[in-house]
């Protein structure tokens, strides 16, 4: 299934999150279409940088987590065994 995509100031949404958002969630809220977007990419943009260092965070733990089961080869996982890498 293909998604399609509509640019919105600097981002690019899908067609049926574009729809969800506008005909939907802000439906009978005081917040006009304009200033959700402007505020989200606002956000989106502010804190790409923290999610890259986070996405960052969590591959290095999972390449240590993986390199420490296989060390522990065929052991039972043990606290004291994963602890210990």
């Amino acid at each position: 299934m293909l998604t399609n995509y509509l640019t919105v100031n600097n981002l690019k949404v899908s067609n049926n999150l574009l729809s969800f958002v506008n005909d939907e969630l802000l439906k009978g809220t005081d917040i006009s279409v304009e200033k959700f977007w402007l505020g989200f990419d606002e956000a989106v943009h502010d804190l790409a940088p923290k999610n890259r260092e986070l996405i960052e965070a969590r591959e290095n733990l999972q390449k240590k987590l993986m390199n420490g089961i296989s060390k522990i080869g065929g052991k039972k996982l043990k606290y004291k065994n994963i602890k210990n890498f």
